[in-house]
């Protein structure tokens, strides 16, 4: 997923990029047609297994903020607490807990991009798919929807466990027909289990611009299907920001069908919004 915007305000286009098991990339441009490889002033925070971004300004102090989902694994984290890992890769534990750290905060700023000191509040949603930032209560600052989940099977028995403990090690980037054979085989199983399956979409409500908040079941908004690409418009014209989204149904781990499902806004204070 890219966007063009201008991020260090000097009036032309730049671009970043949130690519799956690469993260964020950013690209300023000169003005004159050229682009710049900022990237490696993110350290290791650019790393993600990146599914989509949204662009705002999330704190209120008039600069552009982005903030980028992707998937956060409860597995990497028991394993990177309990430090454990194949010794023979220790460039895969080195990568584990910045990959699967989950979704990330940027602030915008003199500073190039930063991530946000309070990150974690909005870190761990989930295999996190589409995100889409709105004012949903009309309080004056923009709020998160993040929809979540891979594949939710028969069971809650989950793959996630056999990705991080065998799957990391033994795939490559390289054509391998034999390889290719033996992870068919190895995911056989998803007809039946799940991988990140039945997990809940979240709604983070923005909280003095420096913090969020998880409302998601308080206001039901914390569906468990399998969501996807999202986006937030006023359907009823009310001034209240509903969602539309996708679900993917799976069946015997293959696609079987999409859906639009619609979140209608019924807030019930009218904020402030000009119709």
């Amino acid at each position: 997923m890219r966007s063009f915007v201008d991020l260090d305000s000097d009036e032309d286009l730049d671009l970043v990029v949130v690519n799956d098991f690469a993260g964020l990339d950013v690209y300023l441009n000169d003005g004159k047609g050229g682009f710049t490889d900022e990237t490696a002033r993110l350290g290791s925070d650019r790393f993600s297994f990146g599914m989509s971004h949204a662009l705002a300004d999330f704190n209120g102090d008039g600069e552009l903020d982005l903030y980028m989902v992707g998937m956060g694994s409860t597995t990497a984290r028991r394993l990177e607490r309990m430090k454990l890992g194949r010794r023979e890769f220790p460039a895969h534990q080195k990568a584990r807990m910045p990959m699967a750290y989950g979704n990330r905060l940027f602030l915008g700023g003199k500073h190039f991009l930063k991530q946000a000191p309070y990150n974690d509040l909005l870190a761990r949603t989930g295999w996190a798919w589409g995100c889409t930032a709105q004012d949903f209560d009309n309080d004056g600052d923009l709020d998160l929807y993040i929809t979540n989940g891979y594949i939710s099977g028969k069971t809650a028995k989950d793959h996630c466990t056999t990705f991080w403990r065998h799957d990391i090690y033994s795939g490559s980037s390289k054509e391998n027909p034999a390889l290719d054979g033996f992870f068919t085989h190895c995911l056989a199983p998803l007809k039946e289990i799940s991988w990140n399956g039945f997990e809940h979409n979240v709604l983070l409500m923005n909280e003095s611009k420096e913090s969020f908040i998880n409302v998601s079941f308080l206001v039901n908004a914390a569906q468990e299907y399998d969501s996807r690409a999202l986006v937030g418009e006023d359907l009823g014209g009310d001034g209240r920001m509903d969602i539309l989204m996708i679900e993917k149904v799976f069946e015997h781990g293959r696609d079987k069908a999409e859906y639009l499902r619609i979140l209608y806004n019924t807030w019930d204070r009218p904020g402030n919004w000009i119709g």
